[in-house]
């Protein structure tokens, strides 16, 4: 006896789209995902940016440098000098001393500060810069005047010859010793000094090549 079999038919896939109340319970996952990113990204540009304006801050605002100290212009008066029996320089030489502080606190000098008129290793004549203090970025000009008397106190050849051809080299030194004062707080010592050397012409009784380091 023959027995029929049944074929059962497979049943075709079915795709099922998703419905809205699956979609609805995963936007708010995606949603908080993306604010969570920004926000993370956000934070690190912050702190990429204080961070700038803190360095930029420390190397410009708290950086102390030692101020600067120059003569910015010089002139001769009273000048009278010959070479016979010995070697004389009597004169009054009057500059104009310049403080220069860059930095953003006040330069507070200690006290008057020396500064030396020299020829070669001798000392020809001195003065006090009366500078107290200076503002934060300002420069301050004060005048000092050196009464100069040079007579019989050099025997050396050089000052001989430099008396015979009118042109006379002299140097200037001082040291202005303060400190340095920024946001009230931060005090650093700080020594200006001044270097400078000129040249005295005697024939027309001005100063020439005024140079300070």
């Amino acid at each position: 006896m023959l027995v029929e079999s049944q074929v059962i038919p497979l049943s075709s896939a079915q795709i099922h789209p998703r419905s809205d109340e699956e979609f609805a319970m995963t936007k708010p996952y995606n949603t908080h995902h993306q604010r969570s990113s920004k926000c993370f990204v956000y934070t690190l540009a912050a702190v990429v940016f204080l961070s700038m304006v803190l360095l930029i801050f420390a190397s410009v605002v708290l950086r102390v440098d030692t101020p600067n100290v120059e003569i910015r212009s010089a002139w001769m008066e009273n000048l009278r000098y010959g070479t016979s029996p010995s070697p004389s320089l009597n004169l009054t030489l009057i500059s104009e001393v310049a403080v220069d502080n860059k930095n953003f606190g006040r330069f507070k000098l200690e006290k008057s500060s020396k500064a030396s008129l020299l020829h070669g290793n001798e000392t020809v004549g001195d003065t006090e810069i009366n500078v107290w203090g200076v503002r934060a970025r300002e420069t301050k000009r004060v005048n000092a005047t050196v009464q100069v008397r040079a007579n019989g106190l050099w025997a050396s050849m050089n000052f001989s010859r430099e008396i015979d051809s009118g042109l006379v080299k002299l140097s200037s030194y001082a040291k202005l010793r303060g400190e340095v004062l920024v946001m009230k707080k931060l005090k650093r010592n700080k020594t200006a000094i001044m270097n400078c050397t000129m040249i005295l012409n005697l024939t027309s009784q001005a100063i020439h090549n005024l140079l300070c380091k």
